[in-house]
């Protein structure tokens, strides 16, 4: 009896060392690793900034299948908008002043009958990855298109206008960037009330403030 007794006790005592061994063999789990989620640069908020570029464009009278092709202008241009974002996406609006210099038809009416400045009011909805914001534009354009410099007669364009561009952030509050707006213009002169219909594009390169 003493004999069977000893026996199931180192039995027992054996089996819980091989246990405890066991147990301490097994090493505990890693802890998963969190990925990080990519920072995107903030553009929410106000703005406001200046912009320097090229227009071109032309422009065709009464409804005639030939139009005129304007001469390569320069553009300078003061904006100011306000950017919603959420996450990666930004949207907003905006509104451009561009004043326009040579932009006239080379050869013909005297060479003064020229587009003299644009205004534009836009929506604008883009994409954050890391510092740049790449965006596109929808919408309404005004411009005076002067036909006898030094007179009254200068009549109202105005028409739907789209684009693309790109803003990219240098510091927290500073950004840099690039423009493209395409406007379809159309307006009736001031002498004859004859239609008048007119491409505008502007390639802006801008620089502005984040507030």
């Amino acid at each position: 009896m003493r004999f069977f007794v000893f026996t199931a006790f180192a039995a027992v005592t054996a089996s819980t060392a091989v246990a405890g061994n066991m147990n301490e063999a097994t090493p505990a789990p890693a802890p998963t690793p969190v990925q990080a989620t990519p920072e995107v640069a903030d553009f929410s908020g106000a703005y406001a900034g200046i912009g320097y570029g090229v227009a071109q464009g032309e422009i065709g009278f009464n409804g005639a299948d030939d139009d005129y092709e304007f001469n390569d202008g320069m553009v300078v241009s003061a904006f100011g908008g306000y950017n919603f974002q959420q996450g990666n996406f930004v949207y907003g609006g905006e509104i451009a002043f561009n004043s326009i210099s040579d932009l006239y038809v080379p050869g013909g009416f005297g060479d003064d009958d020229h587009i003299e400045s644009l205004i534009d009011l836009r929506a604008r909805a883009g994409y954050v990855v890391g510092n740049a914001m790449i965006y596109g534009a929808l919408g309404y354009s005004f411009g005076d298109y002067v036909e006898n410099p030094g007179t009254s007669a200068t009549f109202r364009m105005n028409g739907p206008a789209v684009g693309v561009g790109a803003d990219y952030k240098i510091s927290e509050n500073l950004f840099i960037g690039a423009d493209y707006m395409l406007r379809k213009l159309d307006g009736n002169e001031i002498d004859t009330d004859q239609p008048a219909a007119s491409n505008v594009s502007t390639i802006n390169l801008r620089v502005g403030y984040s507030f």
